[in-house]
């Protein structure tokens, strides 16, 4: 870990939580909903953010 002051800054626009279909931008097929998504999303945004704490 380094004594340096780091930051980390995140500007999200993420999907809404609704029930509505999802489709995958690059294949235009249908990958659960936007909950489901936004659901997914934070959770790869939760182990990003615990990987760049621990690596100080």
């Amino acid at each position: 870990k380094s004594d340096a002051a780091k930051l980390a800054v995140f500007n999200i626009y993420a999907v809404n939580g609704i029930d509505n279909s999802y489709r995958d931008p690059a294949t235009g097929v249908i990958r659960g909903t936007r909950h489901d998504q936004k659901r997914e999303f934070y959770r790869r945004l939760i182990q990003k953010c615990v990987k760049l704490e621990k690596a100080g």
